[in-house]
C-alpha cells in the first residue's frame, strides 16, 4: 500500500517534468509573418468621432449654428522663402497668390518678424505663410513674442498655414495653440503629376465613382478652412485659371475644419507610404524606377498594411480617427502618379520623419522599411 501510494506521488511529479523536457527540446515552427489582407480593406462603419464636443461640434456645422463663415479677400502679408526645386509646384502656386496691394514680407531666421498694424485701415487681414517645410521650425520661433505678449497678438487668428504633403503642419499646430478652428488651414492637394512649369496640377482631382447617395466621390482635392478659407479659395482659384487659361476654376473646397485635418493627414500619410514601400521594392527589382502609381498597383497589401498602421496612430495620439475608405482615397491618388518613388543616397527620410518623431515604436512596420533604406545607403536619416 505504501508503495502504490509513493509510486503514485512520483509519477504526480516526473511525468509533467519529463513532458516538459520533451517540449523544450523539440524545435520551434518558424515565425509567420502577420496575414496581409488580399485586398484594399473595404469600406466599414467605424467611430468618426473622438468625443463629445467633436460630435457638437459637427452638429453645430451642419445646423448652421455658430458657424464661421470665411470673410472675403482683401490686402495682407505674404511671409515668403525660397523653395526647394523637389517642391517647386508648390513654391510656383503660392508665390502666384501675392497681389499688387500686398505686403511681401522675406523670413529670415535671424530676423525678428515684424507685421504692419494695419493695411488698407484695417487691423485685420490675412497672413499668408508661403514657407516651404524647411524654415517651419525658424518660423514658430518667431512667432513666440506674438504668442507670449499680453494679451497675445490678434495677428495670430489671421496667419494662413500651407500644409504640403512632406511635413505634417500638426506637429506645429498644436505646441503653439494654433489649431482651432477659426485657424486658417489649406492642405496642398498632391502633386504628383511632375509639371513643375504650370499650375494645373491643382486640378488633377481623382474621381473614385458614385456613392451611395448618388452623389460624385472625389478624392485628392485641396481644402481650406478657417476664417480666411473664402479669401484663400479665391487667391487658388484666381491663379489657377489664369494659368491653365480656363474661366472660373473651381479646385478648392472650402470645408469643416476638422475634414480638412483629415485631408492633411491623408495627404502626408501618401506621400510617406507610397516612397517607403516603392524605395524598398526598387533594391530587388530590375525594372528601373518604381512609380507611385507601380506601387499603388503593384504592393497593394503593404500600403495597405502600413496605411492601416497610421491610421492607428493617428487615433491614439492625435484623437483623429480617419474616416471610412481612407487607404482606399490614398491608393486611388497614387495610382494616377506620374512621381517616382525611387530614393538615393543623397535623399534623406524627409517626408517620414513626421511619423518617426511623433509615432516612435507606435509604428513598427513603417519604423523596419525605413530602417532597411537606411541601411542600403538609400536613405540618409536625419
Amino acid at each position: 500500500m505504501r508503495k502504490t501510494l509513493l509510486w503514485a506521488l512520483l509519477s504526480l511529479v516526473l511525468v509533467p517534468f519529463a513532458s516538459f523536457l520533451i517540449a523544450s527540446t523539440v524545435p520551434c515552427p518558424p515565425h509567420r509573418p502577420p496575414h496581409r489582407p488580399p485586398h484594399r480593406p473595404p469600406f466599414q462603419l467605424r467611430s468618426v468621432w473622438s468625443n463629445e464636443q467633436a460630435v457638437q461640434d459637427y452638429r453645430d456645422y451642419l445646423d448652421g449654428v455658430a458657424t464661421p463663415t470665411g470673410l472675403p479677400d482683401q490686402p495682407g502679408v505674404v511671409i515668403t522663402a525660397p523653395w526647394p526645386a523637389s517642391s517647386e509646384e508648390y513654391g510656383l502656386l503660392l508665390s502666384s497668390l501675392i497681389q499688387s496691394d500686398d505686403v511681401v514680407v522675406p523670413f529670415s531666421s535671424s530676423d525678428p518678424l515684424v507685421l504692419p498694424p494695419t493695411i488698407n485701415n484695417s487691423t485685420s487681414y490675412p497672413i499668408f505663410v508661403a514657407l516651404p517645410p524647411a524654415s517651419l521650425p525658424a518660423f514658430f520661433a518667431s512667432l513666440q513674442p506674438l504668442r507670449l505678449s499680453q494679451p497675445p497678438s490678434p495677428h495670430l487668428l489671421d496667419l494662413v498655414f500651407f500644409s504640403t504633403p512632406s511635413v505634417l503642419l500638426e506637429s506645429f499646430l498644436r505646441p503653439n495653440n494654433l489649431s482651432s478652428e477659426d485657424q486658417t488651414l489649406v492642405s496642398l492637394r498632391c502633386g504628383l503629376k511632375s509639371r513643375l512649369n504650370s499650375l494645373d496640377f491643382v486640378t488633377d482631382e481623382t474621381k473614385m465613382g458614385i456613392d451611395a447617395t448618388g452623389s460624385r466621390k472625389i478624392a485628392g482635392r485641396t481644402l481650406a478652412s478657417g476664417r480666411w478659407k473664402c479669401a484663400v479659395k479665391t487667391r487658388i482659384e484666381r491663379a489657377v485659371s489664369t494659368a491653365i487659361n480656363t474661366p472660373d476654376a473651381s479646385v478648392v473646397d472650402a470645408l469643416f475644419y476638422r475634414d480638412v485635418r483629415r485631408g492633411m493627414f491623408e495627404a502626408a500619410t501618401l506621400s510617406a507610404t507610397l516612397g517607403l514601400v516603392g524605395g524598398v521594392h526598387e533594391v530587388s527589382s530590375s525594372s528601373g524606377p518604381l512609380k507611385y502609381s507601380d506601387v499603388a498597383t503593384g504592393y497593394e497589401e503593404e500600403c495597405c498594411e502600413m496605411i492601416e498602421e497610421i491610421a492607428r496612430c493617428l487615433r491614439g495620439r492625435f484623437a483623429v480617427t480617419m474616416l471610412s475608405g481612407n487607404a482606399d482615397r490614398v491608393l486611388s491618388v497614387a495610382e494616377r502618379g506620374e512621381l517616382s518613388s525611387v530614393r538615393t543616397a543623397s535623399g534623406s527620410t524627409g517626408e517620414n520623419d513626421w511619423i518617426t518623431e511623433t509615432f516612435g515604436r507606435e509604428a513598427p512596420l513603417h519604423n523596419e522599411y525605413t530602417n532597411y533604406l537606411v541601411e542600403q545607403q538609400l536613405l540618409e536619416q536625419q
